[in-house]
């Protein structure tokens, strides 16, 4: 099924590892400016925290990501958040995990293992979504058809966007990508000859899942 998972909303969780606090924060995003919005409130709230490190991933790919340790040694904060997040398969999707340091350290290996601990909390908590990448048809059909295609519409994983009434019956309909070609055949077979108009794309949000 052609599509990404995502975050349905902000959430936000907490964890003490030798006496450092850490506070994660997940938000779904559009693009690198929504992020950067995200990222400047988080350090606006906690600008006394020692760290506040993060990664985010978009595109309808996850082909766009950037991370960042915020002063950790390398590798060691910013890469286990995105790992965390692409280890899930997600886009779109922003993770900050906050560090008020406690007095004792972590070493390299402790604090890729508690920033990675703090980014996974917070994705097992928060409610996720399916996108899914479907084709908006149009079809015009006489209405004596309306009752057969409707019936041939029950097959498919479709949702009406629009249906407008005149001379004809022409409707605008969303429906996976994957099955495109089958509808055609089956609109044309149905309508003896009348093919459906492909209008565009849209990513549609179509099942919500905890902790996926």
């Amino acid at each position: 099924m052609a599509g990404y998972y995502t975050v349905n909303g902000a959430h936000q969780t907490e964890m003490t590892v030798k006496k450092s606090k850490f506070l994660s924060f997940c938000f779904p995003i559009v693009d690198e400016r929504q992020a950067e919005d995200h990222l400047n409130e988080i350090r606006k709230q906690h600008f006394k925290a020692t760290h506040n490190t993060y990664a985010y991933v978009y595109g309808k790919e996850g082909e766009h990501f950037k991370y960042s340790d915020d002063g950790e040694p390398s590798s060691t904060a910013g890469r286990p958040i995105y790992e965390a997040i692409t280890g899930r398969n997600l886009s779109q999707v922003l993770v900050v995990v906050t560090r008020y340091f406690g007095g004792i350290k972590l070493g390299t290996g402790g604090l890729v293992r508690a920033y990675g601990s703090s980014a996974q909390k917070v994705l097992d908590e928060v409610e996720m979504v399916f996108v899914q990448r479907n084709v908006l048809m149009q079809v015009t059909l006489d209405y004596a058809q309306l009752g057969s295609f409707e019936h041939l519409m029950s097959k498919y994983d479709s949702r009406e966007k629009n249906r407008d009434f005149g001379q004809k019956v022409a409707l605008e309909i969303y429906l996976p990508i994957e099955e495109e070609e089958r509808f055609v055949k089956d609109v044309r077979e149905l309508l003896q000859g009348t093919l459906p108009i492909r209008q565009g794309e849209a990513y549609i949000k179509k099942q919500k899942e905890k902790g996926e």
